[in-house]
């Protein structure tokens, strides 16, 4: 029983956690991209060279595949929480869960 109880503690733990990770990242997504339309005006606008706009881009697709990679560890926490819990959850649950 304690084993069980470790395991639900845990996966809720990571599940939580994950979630947490994925409001900082969508938060941090958002800002990298103003900051490559920002790097982009001053571009056109000749304030800055092409070096910075690069550099935004970068950032911003580094942020994105992060959050692409959280998405799939929530969904793998999910899976182990189900399964500590006993399972019975529906795809739904998932869905209200990610929000």
């Amino acid at each position: 029983v304690l084993l069980a109880l470790e395991e639900a503690e845990n996966a809720m733990t990571a599940f939580v956690s994950e979630q947490s990770r994925r409001r900082s990242l969508g938060e941090a997504s958002t800002q990298a991209a103003q900051a490559v339309e920002l790097a982009r005006a001053q571009y056109t606008e000749g304030l800055s060279d092409f070096q910075a706009v690069l550099v935004a881009e970068r950032a911003l697709a580094d942020l994105e595949d992060e959050l692409a990679q959280s998405d799939a560890a929530a969904a793998t926490h999910f899976v182990a929480l189900s399964k500590a819990l006993g399972g019975g959850w529906d795809r739904g649950a998932l869905e209200i869960a990610a929000r």
